[in-house]
Parts: structure tokens; C-alpha cells; sequence
């Protein structure tokens, strides 16, 4: 009898059967990635998360016999009828039957989902900025920093608004001919010449080993030039503009006190202009040093990251409200179809007649099962402690349609791949 021959074989590790699936570990020990079998492709012949040896091994040395024993189960089931004339069956068998069109409904509506040109063109974008992220971040060998334009632009604004205001606006007021209206645009307008300024002075010179290294292009360096000739022109409308106010301010005040006979005049002028002018330096050298802090070192890195996370979070948004519908309404179906299932084989173990010694058979089938996974467990653990011992960590790779990303692939390291389930299916 098949169950007997399955029962019979040698999976002792230092029978043949044994050396055989281990007789492949060096190779695939020195590998880089290893593919797993997907859980969506799992059956009878081909079960989940097995490497190429071990799926190998498993057709070869453990599958032939098996399947035999599985299909003499099954059809000691189907060889009685219920009193309602339906043929009894193996639970285990019609619940993997299950599981596995639930994962074909789930890919195809994956598949479907992802041939809309609107998330293809997203996803395309994705993948090419993450290939180019990734790139950085491991020729720095860390992440960008979190870039914030709202609260960055907020703060250097309020830089420029409130301390330049404070030195300024008075001045502003004092010059002939200028209306509050005319006061307060040109207040806005220095305010955002040194705004600007601080910006592209404090940008580049955070940026300026990467900016004009020895490796850097010359269209990087021409444009760093530009902000930094920018920024200078920025700030010298901001000064001339703020000089210029200043004339007339301090005209009024030298005037008021000849008027009064101070003879100190010149001291005091000099007083009020070295001030007035330290003020914009200070409110300019703030701007500076803040955008130095909250900018990244390398060009466009945090920006690329801010992209990208605004790209991924479209993405699940589309996920959420397109896809994930129809994956729960599969995933309900299938859970519904287990329980109807479960409701059925209680109902043959009661009316069933030798439902007890098919069980007993089917019993002997999964303790030889347990001997098989033992065994290929095995070879997984020393799969794993050989992937972790190589200079270049292996990395295990399968598809899995209940993961994102288009093609729902998966890479884990290998403490990961041991918490893996490995089983057997029965269909």
C-alpha cells in the first residue's frame, strides 16, 4: 500500500533521502537571493516557501509516494455517501482547494487593479524615484532628513516679517513721499529679499562638499553659482533698501537734535546706524542658520524622500479605497467557504460510517508529514545560518498576493525566512 511505502521512508539525517536535499545546501548557501515558491502557487507538488533544492528534493524524493497516499485518503472518503447522497471528503484537502482560489481571485484582482493607467504611471513614477533615493542612501549609508516646506517656509518668514520688521518699519515710515501702502511694500519686499537670500546662502553652503567637490558635474556647480549670485543680489536690494530708509530716519534725527545744540551728533548717528544695522545682520544670519539646520547635506535628498512619501502615501489611498474592497469582499467568501466547510465535515464525522478510519489513515499520512518538515526544516536552518555567515546576507524573495507593491513581492531576511510556516498541502 502507498501508506505504507510513505510510512517507510528513510528521513533520518544520515539516511540517502537526507544527504540528498543536503547535498544542495553549499551552493545555495553561497547565493545572494533565493526564490521561494509562492503561497499562491502552492500544491499538492509545489509547496510554499521552499527554495529550489528543497522544492527539487521535495518532487523528486517526497511527492511521488505522497501523492499516492493522499489520493488512497481521499478516496477512502469518497467512496461513501452521506444520507443526502453527497461522497465524503477530506477536509484538509477541500480547505487547501479553498485557500488557493482565494489567493487566485486575490492576484487577479491585483492584476486588474495595476493595469489602470492611472496607477501604473504612479507606480512607474515610484519605482524610478525609490531606484534613485536608494541610491543615496546607500552611498551615504543613512535616510534623508524629513523635510517640511510648510513649517520651514513658516519659520523663515516669520524671521524675516518680525525681526526685520521691528529694525525697519519705522524707518520705512520716514521716508518723503511714501504712504503707509508704499511703506509697508517695500517693508514686505526687503523682508522677502532677505528672506530669499538667507534661504539660498544657508542651502548651499549646508550642501557645499557636495556641491563643489572634486566629483561634482558642472551643471550642479553652475546652479549652486546662481543661488549663491542670487542670493548676494537678494541681499544687497535688501541692505540698499534698508540704507536707503535709514537716510531720512537719521536725517530727522540729526536735524531734531542741532535744533536741540547736541554736539555729540556724530557719535549718536553712528550709534543709530551701527545698530540699526547689526539688527538686519543678526534677523539675516538667523535666516541663514536655519536654513542650514533644516536643510539636507546632499542635494535634492530629503526633497526625493518628501516626494517619495507623498507618492506612497497616493498610493495606498488608491489602495485603500479601489483595491482593498474587492480583497476584503474575497477574503469574506473565503472565510464563509471554511465555515460552511467546517459545518459539513462535522456533519460526516457524525453520519459517515468509517469516517474514523479514514480519519486514522489520513492521520498516519501527517505523522510522516512531521518527519518530512522536520528534515526540511532542517536544511532551512542551516540554509539560514550559512545566509547569515556570508559576507553579503542572503536574502529570500517570494510573491505573495497579499503584499503590496504591483507584483506583491516580498524579500525578508533570513531570521525572518525561519519564522516562516512550512506545510504540506493535501490539494
Amino acid at each position: 500500500m502507498s501508506l505504507d511505502s510513505y510510512d517507510r521512508l528513510d528521513l533520518g539525517l544520515d539516511g540517502p533521502v537526507a544527504a540528498d536535499l543536503l547535498s544542495g545546501l553549499a551552493a545555495e548557501g553561497r547565493q545572494s537571493e533565493i526564490a521561494l515558491t509562492s503561497p499562491a502557487g502552492a500544491g499538492l507538488d509545489n509547496p510554499a516557501f521552499m527554495t529550489p533544492q528543497m522544492v527539487s528534493w521535495y518532487q523528486r524524493r517526497i511527492a511521488p509516494v505522497r501523492g499516492v497516499a493522499i489520493a488512497e485518503v481521499r478516496q477512502a472518503f469518497e467512496a461513501e455517501a452521506l444520507p443526502n447522497g453527497n461522497r465524503g471528503f477530506l477536509r484538509e484537502a477541500e480547505a487547501d482547494a479553498i485557500e488557493r482560489r482565494k489567493l487566485v481571485q486575490v492576484r487577479e484582482e491585483r492584476e486588474t487593479f495595476f493595469q489602470d493607467e492611472a496607477v501604473r504611471q504612479l507606480d512607474g513614477e515610484i519605482e524610478k524615484l525609490t531606484t534613485e533615493y536608494e541610491r543615496k542612501r546607500a552611498e551615504h549609508g543613512r535616510d534623508a532628513k524629513v523635510w517640511h516646506p510648510v513649517s520651514y517656509g513658516i519659520v523663515l518668514a516669520l524671521i524675516a516679517l518680525l525681526l526685520e520688521g521691528l529694525v525697519n518699519w519705522e524707518s520705512f515710515l520716514k521716508v518723503p513721499g511714501w504712504t503707509p501702502a508704499i511703506a509697508t511694500g517695500a517693508f514686505l519686499a526687503v523682508a522677502a529679499a532677505f528672506g530669499t537670500s538667507a534661504h539660498f546662502l544657508g542651502h548651499v553652503l549646508k550642501q557645499w562638499g557636495e556641491r563643489f567637490g572634486g566629483n561634482v558635474s558642472a551643471r550642479v556647480r553652475n546652479d549652486s553659482w546662481r543661488q549663491l549670485a542670487l542670493a548676494a543680489i537678494l541681499g544687497l536690494v535688501g541692505f540698499g533698501l534698508v540704507i536707503y530708509s535709514r537716510y531720512f530716519f537719521l536725517r530727522e534725527v540729526i536735524d531734531r537734535q542741532i535744533l536741540m545744540g547736541d554736539g555729540e551728533v556724530g557719535t549718536t548717528v553712528l550709534v543709530t546706524i551701527g545698530g540699526a544695522l547689526f539688527g538686519n545682520l543678526i534677523a539675516y544670519a538667523l535666516g541663514v542658520a536655519w536654513a542650514f539646520a533644516r536643510h539636507d547635506s546632499v542635494p535634492d535628498f530629503a526633497e526625493e524622500r518628501r516626494i517619495l512619501d507623498r507618492l506612497r502615501a497616493r498610493q495606498r489611498h488608491l489602495h485603500a479605497k479601489r483595491l482593498q474592497p474587492r480583497l476584503t469582499q474575497r477574503l469574506l467568501q473565503a472565510s464563509k467557504d471554511l465555515e460552511q466547510l467546517g459545518r459539513r465535515d462535522s456533519d460526516q464525522a457524525q453520519k459517515l460510517r468509517h469516517y474514523g478510519a479514514h480519519r486514522a489513515r489520513f492521520d498516519a499520512v501527517r505523522a510522516t508529514d512531521a518527519r518530512v518538515l522536520a528534515l526540511l526544516a532542517e536544511y532551512r536552518n542551516r540554509l539560514a545560518a550559512a545566509g547569515r555567515e556570508t559576507e553579503r546576507r542572503t536574502r529570500f524573495a517570494f510573491d505573495d498576493p497579499m503584499a503590496g507593491g504591483v507584483a506583491g513581492r516580498v524579500e525578508i531576511e533570513p531570521e525572518a525566512y525561519l519564522g516562516q510556516n512550512l506545510r504540506l498541502p493535501f490539494a
